[in-house]
């Protein structure tokens, strides 16, 4: 009705001439759950087997309410189950409290501020999908470590003695519940971004051309409407073997295109134009081993056919700026 308040949630930030868009379905995203309080139901991650599926259903019995609904995410899999309830427990206290505080503000108050993107990428990362981070920023070293149970100021250097992180130029906290490493770095004489070549790796994530190694490439540009992509196999093939190699020259491109849509954040509608191949049997492996690479984003993909012109199109969630927009802003 005309003239009423409504609790809303930003959905999606402003993307290029789109305007941030909102729900009055809120969401509560931990790392192993969401908690939703438009959708009242029960959801799995598609990524977990029948047996899990099975599992997390007569273990979440208890949570069947009227109140909201929950999602399990993939990363639940890999902890024991009293963690993933203790997170839900959470998560409902966390809309517990903002429906209680929400009677006493007045129409466009802020409840919640979303933490910094990075910070939530760092959360949400899928289990064993990064080994290492290091960073030169204390302060987000800080919260990375209390975001895995870890007090910064105190830990285990050497095995066994406890030192303040202040006295080490490079601190490292292994044996997180994620096996993660997290490494403090600072040296005056050489900073991180030097020592990795930040620079020049953003520069690389932002070129048209990709080199692959057998010597083919592939070319992304980019339009209002949707992203092209080309694959061009160069002087590559040899004509004595020209099925197996068509063949082979694609599925190395369709690999390194679902790393490149993930390192870009590339979304919305993509048009990928491979190189022709001669048997149907081959776009069928082609399209097959694509959809396996794709299923590793932890951003919505699908991979929707191949067209008679064998032109393969995808789709990919629009949920944040890509890479090529952000740096433009910054």
């Amino acid at each position: 009705m005309a003239g009423d308040e409504l609790l809303v949630q930003v959905e999606r930030e402003a993307l290029k001439t789109k305007e941030p868009a909102v729900t009055a379905n809120l969401s509560f995203a931990g790392k192993y759950a969401v908690l939703t309080s438009g959708n009242r139901r029960l959801g799995i991650s598609s990524k977990l087997n029948k047996e899990q599926k099975a599992h997390y259903k007569e273990l979440l019995h208890e949570f069947d309410t009227e109140s909201y609904g929950l999602i399990i995410r993939t990363n639940a899999a890999s902890v024991a189950d009293e963690t993933l309830i203790a997170e839900i427990r959470s998560l409902e206290q966390e809309w517990s409290q903002m429906r209680e505080n929400v009677c006493h503000k007045t129409c466009y108050s802020v409840l919640k501020k979303a933490r910094p993107t990075y910070l939530e990428d760092v959360k949400n990362q899928r289990e064993g999908s990064v080994s290492e981070i290091i960073t030169d920023d204390r302060g987000l070293f800080e919260t990375i470590c209390m975001d895995y149970g870890i007090h910064p100021k105190q830990f285990m250097t050497n095995g066994s003695v406890p030192v303040p992180v202040d006295q080490f130029q490079v601190q490292t906290i292994s044996g997180t519940a994620d096996s993660l490493t997290l490494t403090y770095y600072h040296d005056p004489m050489l900073t991180l971004s030097s020592l990795y070549s930040v620079k020049s790796s953003l520069e690389k994530a932002l070129r048209e051309q990709i080199w692959l190694k057998s010597g083919a490439s592939i070319v992304l540009q980019h339009t209002e409407a949707l992203t092209v992509i080309d694959v061009n196999s160069g002087k590559n093939i040899i004509k004595k073997e020209m099925r197996e190699n068509l063949l082979r020259i694609n599925l190395e491109a369709a690999k390194e295109i679902a790393y490149q849509l993930r390192l870009r954040n590339i979304s919305g509608i993509i048009i990928i134009d491979f190189i022709n191949l001669l048997a149907k049997e081959d776009e069928a492996v082609l399209l097959k081993e694509f959809r396996t690479y794709l299923k590793d984003d932890p951003v919505k993909t699908d991979l929707i056919d191949m067209t008679r012109l064998g032109l393969v199109e995808v789709t990919r969630k629009k949920i944040k700026k890509s890479l090529r927009d952000s740096l433009k802003m910054n």
